[in-house]
């Protein structure tokens, strides 16, 4: 519903996603400058609904289950807070995004909580990506943690010693 004031949304109902049999159990809030880059991380253990509530990103996923007909394919999404702003995510997808706006804002929904065991990360390095990040490696912010992470070969032994 939008009138002068803004707007009001519903980001999600359980219904929606009765499919699935989710029940979201986590919520968690990104606040990110432009030019973070943040990923690609993936729980083997949850689903998670990304909204963009604020700015704009680019936003990407890898599919790491070989069973998957979209299995080491990554996916690229331009996300925009009023415009295609949610992605539903599975526990097999690893999950990355880079800021374009001044600033962004995401709102996680988890089936499960945080269980650090069961994180896997990818490197945005990785030659599985070459394709797909578009931004200026020499501009990015990225974490400490984030710039060490494995390649996608590494994080496909880790997701199966984890199955």
């Amino acid at each position: 519903m939008k009138d002068a004031r803004g707007y009001f949304t519903v980001s999600h109902t359980n219904d929606e996603f009765t499919k699935f049999e989710l029940g979201f159990k986590q919520s968690s809030i990104s606040y990110s400058k432009q030019k973070v880059f943040r990923g690609f991380h993936l729980q083997t253990n949850q689903w998670q609904l990304i909204t963009l509530v604020e700015g704009s990103i680019t936003d990407y996923l890898i599919d790491l289950d070989v069973n998957s007909p979209t299995f080491r394919m990554p996916i690229r999404l331009d996300l925009e807070s009023h415009g295609l702003n949610q992605v539903l995510i599975p526990p097999t997808v690893a999950h990355a995004y880079f800021v374009n706006s001044p600033h962004s804002t995401i709102q996680y929904l988890h089936t499960e909580e945080y269980a650090p065991s069961l994180e896997i990360g990818i490197s945005y390095k990785d030659e599985v990506f070459q394709n797909v990040v578009n931004f200026d490696l020499a501009e990015v912010t990225i974490s400490k943690r984030d710039e060490a992470l494995g390649s996608f070969d590494e994080a496909l032994t880790r997701l199966h010693d984890l199955s």
